[in-house]
């Protein structure tokens, strides 16, 4: 098996190596690229020798979700996405063009940001990973007792009972011709109402498929797996805002999760999973984009291949969206102090986001160096770029650093997750930290505070206060 892995991880090294050359001498003749860009295929160049030398980024991706995620981000960051700019032009649609100064600057941090990545998994990897060869496989996952999960549950669902107008933020990927925005409503106690609303559909798919695994280990039986994937699927399925991120997490996690509890039907849960994912991703992305529905997908499919490019460098932080930021900076250098730092931060924690954010933090400078105005905030301001809008140059990859760095901690915790809530939880910040190109230290700090630390937290309580044998408790 070790053979089998080593073989294959240098497959997929030399692969990726060989992609990431051809699209760097592809680039080095595209006379298309704006000004500043004429060292934007060092980028892919980079990252391609980088990726060849670094054995340890690839070695264990699936058996770690975070890793996996980190790794699948790379690729498109550094390979695809450099690919369509070449094969589709430089996306110049919306906001405002940035400088060649800021593109030289933003071409200066991704490959900083490469550099990083990669000594951060060679330095930590033999920490993190070292148990590899003594695989969860055989380690039974026990069942959860929920008794408060419930009741947050339950209470949840009284309050959206009280205020119906909590529901009016979710659309149903299949069923919607657009995707709402976050609509604003007076509730008492601030944002706490629509955390609780946003966390319990996490904890209710958890719960689900903790029960539907006790019942298997009762009674054996393959239906209660199918179950599993259709609870997934039904519940990721329903999103908040417009962004599909907020969809994939929880479906490639809950997938995962599946995987683990009945280890033997994996290759099955794996197919019918990339299939149901790859389907709800593409009908949310022509929904988006388009306002296509199911029966108009036929007569727009050219429409869709246009975008790809533009929808790369917002989902993947591409070096349009770093270059942005860079130019953020260079507008407000004066305004960044450390509480516009701690308030950005803070600015989506239950109950701390109404108290401390800004009206103009560092996502409002970002957009507004975007599209040259203060009026919309709905581009994702980038991990690298947050930095170096921060910290400058030199310090730009802190975040990058920090949560590399705890992804690798939570899958490690992830594999050795002795319960269900336990590996779903761990898994699950895993795979968000894995993929922080696709959000930033603002996004992933209210991840962990409002869905994980809670989460984590009813766990304890259950096996604190719950009147169980102590043998049936999980932590």
């Amino acid at each position: 098996m070790n053979n089998i892995k080593l073989t294959f991880n240098n497959a997929l090294r030399i692969t990726v190596f060989v992609l990431a050359i051809i699209v760097t001498f592809l680039l080095t003749g595209n006379t298309r690229l704006p000004m500043g860009m004429e060292y934007f295929p060092l980028v892919p160049f980079v990252f391609g020798v980088g990726y060849l030398l670094s054995k340890k980024t690839s070695l264990y991706i699936f058996k770690n979700i975070g890793l996996l995620g980190l790794n699948l981000a790379l690729i498109i960051r550094y390979v695809i996405t450099p690919f369509f700019m070449w094969f589709n032009g430089h996306p110049i649609g919306r906001g405002t063009t940035p400088s060649p100064d800021n593109y030289k600057i933003a071409i200066l941090l991704m490959i900083l940001e490469i550099i990083v990545i990669f000594l951060t998994i060679e330095i930590f990897s033999r920490k993190f990973y070292k148990e590899d060869k003594q695989l969860h496989t055989k380690r039974k996952i026990k069942v959860n007792i929920n008794f408060v999960g419930a009741m947050f549950l339950l209470t949840t669902f009284v309050i959206i009972i009280i205020y119906p107008v909590l529901l009016e933020r979710y659309s149903f990927v299949l069923t919607a011709s657009e995707y709402k925005k976050n609509i604003a409503s007076n509730l008492p106690f601030g944002s706490l109402f629509p955390i609780m609303v946003s966390f319990s559909g996490l904890l209710l798919t958890v719960t689900i498929l903790n029960e539907f695994y006790k019942k298997n280990e009762f009674k054996a039986n393959p239906t209660w797996i199918y179950l599993s994937i259709f609870i997934v699927f039904l519940i990721s399925s329903f999103i908040t805002g417009t962004s599909r991120f907020s969809m994939v997490i929880p479906m490639v996690t809950g997938m995962y999760l599946i995987t683990r509890l009945y280890p033997l039907y994996s290759k099955a849960i794996i197919s019918i999973s990339g299939i149901l994912i790859l389907t709800t991703v593409s009908i949310s992305t022509l929904v988006k984009q388009y306002g296509i529905t199911l029966g108009g997908i036929n007569n727009n499919i050219t429409n869709v291949t246009t975008s790809v490019s533009s929808s790369l460098q917002s989902y993947f932080s591409g070096v349009n969206n770093v270059a942005t930021a860079v130019k953020a900076r260079e507008v407000f250098r004066q305004d960044i102090s450390f509480d516009l730092i701690a308030s950005d931060l803070s600015s989506s924690v239950m109950l701390l986001g109404d108290k401390f954010s800004t009206n103009f933090g560092g996502v409002e400078m970002f957009n507004y160096a975007f599209y040259n105005n203060a009026i919309s905030t709905d581009q994702i301001l980038p991990m690298i770029g947050q930095g170096y809008l921060y910290f400058g140059c030199f310090f730009s990859p802190v975040f990058v650093i920090v949560f590399t760095y705890f992804m690798m901690y939570f899958d490690s915790k992830s594999r050795k997750g002795k319960s269900v809530f336990e590996v779903y939880i761990y898994s699950y910040i895993a795979l968000r930290f894995g993929l922080f190109f696709m959000s930033n230290a603002i996004i992933l700090t209210s991840f962990f505070t409002n869905s994980f630390l809670l989460l984590f937290f009813i766990i304890f309580l259950n096996n604190k206060f719950v009147l169980f044998d102590k043998e049936k408790s999980l932590i």
